[in-house]
């Protein structure tokens, strides 16, 4: 009896430690795409202030790399976005300046 217990506490440690391994391992695999991904999403909401070189800069593409992700989708996507803003803004300050003259012209 004693060595069948013996036995599952010893098996058990063995998971337990198994267990913490494989977490730790998550961990280590999980912690750069997370981080990515983190940087992307607070890049994101300086497009609404205008802030487009901002998100551009905190938007830092990854080197070579073998496969593309989804975290490359996205980050590939905030920055044509943010390009694609800064132009709207641009025209949209444009139209309004010749807007503003025009109104001006008639008064």
């Amino acid at each position: 009896m004693a060595e069948i217990r013996k036995s599952v506490l010893s098996r058990i440690q063995a998971e337990l430690a198994t267990s913490l391994l494989s977490l730790l391992l998550l961990a280590f695999l999980v912690n750069a795409p997370l981080q990515r991904m983190t940087r992307a999403v607070r890049a994101i909401p300086l497009l609404g202030r205008s802030a487009f070189a901002e998100a551009r800069a905190k938007i830092v593409p990854r080197g070579r790399h073998f496969l593309d992700d989804e975290i490359d989708s996205l980050d590939e996507a905030a920055v044509a976005l943010s390009f694609r803003l800064e132009a709207l803004e641009q025209e949209v300050a444009a139209h309004a300046g010749v807007a503003e003259h025009v109104a001006s012209y008639f008064n």
